[in-house]
């Protein structure tokens, strides 16, 4: 094919997609007392985030001297993304207490009974990409689900470090994540997936 700049421009709609148009919203447990108001500030403190991989294992199996290989497990990493830090310190202060929640800094106890139902130390966390024509031009959603803090990272001090502002990283682990609830396929383009199932007792 030879070379031609106008069909890459179009194939190339609106300018392509931007990483820094994109808004990301933490939840916290209820037990948390400032994870409402964490939250709201979520969406503006985030700076950084992603959206996740998509990853399936395989498993290889001999066959004179042959490999074939069939799917493995899907897994799924952790979620690090990365908040400014404001002076109240609301998210901080909130992911330290979901985190001390979970398991005390001097007790080690755990002040949750289990995952996601009532009382348990799991949320759903989610991100959304924009277009270049602003929040009402949503492009694509994920949502992780069973989501839970695992590491928050120190904010170094320094007396030389004068114009910046706090930053600091943590990490999650979570169980699975969904595509604002729908995953599109070739032969379904808009096919529910894992959405309502009912399992019978």
């Amino acid at each position: 094919m030879a070379f031609n700049l106008d069909q890459f421009r179009s194939r190339l709609a609106d300018g392509g997609a931007r990483p820094s148009l994109f808004e990301m919203e933490l939840r916290w447990p209820q037990t948390v007392t400032s994870g409402v108001d964490a939250a709201k500030a979520s969406r503006f403190m985030v700076k950084m985030a992603e959206l996740p991989p998509s990853t399936v294992g395989h498993i290889e199996v001999g066959y004179f001297g042959r490999k074939l290989k069939v799917i493995g497990d899907r897994s799924f990493t952790s979620l690090t993304v990365t908040i400014i830090n404001d002076e109240d310190f609301i998210i901080r202060r909130a992911l330290e207490e979901w985190m001390d929640r979970m398991s005390g800094v001097s007790s080690a106890v755990s002040q949750y009974r289990g995952g996601s139902a009532d009382g348990g130390y799991t949320t759903t966390l989610s991100v959304a990409q924009f277009g270049r024509q602003g929040p009402s031009n949503r492009l694509r959603g994920y949502e992780f689900v069973g989501a839970f803090p695992i590491a928050v990272a120190a904010v170094p001090l320094s007396w030389d470090d004068a114009d910046s502002i706090e930053s600091y990283t943590c990490e999650f682990q979570y169980q699975w994540w969904e595509v604002a609830g729908e995953i599109p396929t070739r032969d379904a383009p808009l096919v529910n997936v894992d959405t309502n199932v009912t399992v019978a007792g």
